[in-house]
C-alpha cells in the first residue's frame, strides 16, 4: 500500500512522537534512583523511535528492509565521499562553538569561571586549557563512534525518512518542515523531564524548536552531497559531545534562555 506523502509523513510523527513519549514517561515513573546508565539507556531507546517511525511507515507502504535502508539514505550514495564527509562533517560544530566564544567575548560574556570550578572539584588537578584540549579531541572521537551510533536513530528519521518525502517542496521548507518537527519531538522531554532546560522548559521548547530549524540547515545540505544519512550522524554526534561546553564558557544572568541552547546558541548557528 503506497500511502500520499502527507499520510505517510503523519503517520511517521504520531509513532516518533508518540513512542518518544512512552519512552519519556518510562523514565518519569521509575521510583529508583535515576543513574547515568538509565539516562543513557532512555537517551539511546529515545534516539531510535525516528528510526522505528520510519521502518514501520515504510513497512506500511509495502517496502521491505533493505529497501527501507535504500530510502533513508543507509545504504545509498558513494563510499568514499561518505567516508570524506562522515570523518569531516564533525568539524562542524567545532567551527561553530569558536563562533560561539568569539561571539561571546564581543559582547562580553566570556568566561572561563564555570570550567575553573568543575576542575577545582576535580580529585585530579588540571589545567582548564589542557582539559579543553583533551575534551575536544576526545568529543571528536566520540563524534565518529558511539555518538554517531546514538545519532543515527534520529538521522534515518529526520534526514533519512522525512528528507526524502520532502524532497519536492524545496530546500528552505523541507529544512523548516524537519527543524520544526525535529524541535517538537523534544517537547515531552523538555516538559516533562527538563531535558536540557531544567527551569524554563515551556520557553526551552520554543528556543529549542528554534535552534532545530536552523542546525537542521547544514544536516541536510550534508545529506544531500553525500546521498548518506551517515555523515549527518557524526556532525550530531559532534554536537551531542562538544556542544555542552557552551554552558561552561559564557556568563549570562539565566543561561538557559541565553546560552547554547538558547538565543546565542541560534545567533551562532544562523551564522553557520
Amino acid at each position: 500500500m503506497v500511502m500520499s506523502s502527507l499520510k505517510a509523513i503523519v503517520t511517521y510523527v504520531a509513532i516518533a512522537f508518540g513512542s518518544a513519549l512512552l519512552v519519556d514517561l518510562a523514565l518519569l515513573t521509575i521510583s529508583t534512583t535515576k543513574t547515568l546508565l538509565i539516562h543513557i539507556i532512555w537517551g539511546f531507546l529515545r534516539m531510535y523511535t525516528p528510526t522505528l517511525a520510519s521502518l514501520i511507515t515504510l513497512r506500511l507502504e509495502g517496502y521491505r528492509f533493505r529497501e527501507a535502508l535504500s530510502f533513508t539514505g543507509v545504504t545509498t550514495g558513494a563510499s568514499l565521499k561518505i567516508i570524506k564527509w562522515f570523518l569531516l562533517a564533525p568539524l562542524i560544530p567545532f567551527s561553530a562553538l569558536a563562533l560561539y566564544i568569539a561571539i561571546a567575548c564581543a559582547i562580553g560574556t566570556f568566561t572561563i569561571n564555570p570550567l575553573v570550578r568543575l576542575l577545582e572539584g576535580s580529585p585530579i588537578p588540571l589545567n582548564p586549557a589542557i582539559y579543553a584540549l583533551v575534551l575536544l579531541f576526545s568529543s571528536y572521537i566520540a563524534a565518529i563512534t558511539v555518538n554517531a551510533g546514538a545519532a543515527l536513530g534520529e538521522e534515518i528519521g529526520w534526514r533519512g525518512f522525512l528528507a526524502r518525502k520532502l524532497k519536492d517542496i524545496g530546500f528552505v521548507r523541507e529544512c523548516l518542515v524537519i527543524g520544526v518537527l525535529w524541535g517538537l519531538w523534544h517537547a515531552s522531554a523538555i516538559l516533562l523531564l527538563g531535558h536540557n532546560y531544567r527551569v524554563h522548559r515551556v520557553e526551552g521548547v520554543l528556543l529549542f524548536t528554534i535552534f532545530t530549524t536552523v542546525l537542521t540547515v547544514p544536516m541536510v545540505l550534508i545529506r544531500d552531497i553525500t546521498d548518506n544519512v551517515f555523515p549527518a550522524a557524526s556532525l550530531h554526534g559532534s554536537l551531542n559531545a562538544i556542544w555542552g561546553l557552551t554552558y561552561l564558557l559564557s556568563d549570562f544572568p539565566n543561561n538557559e534562555l541565553y546560552d547554547g541552547l538558547g538565543i546565542l546558541g541560534i545567533i551562532t548557528w544562523s551564522i553557520i
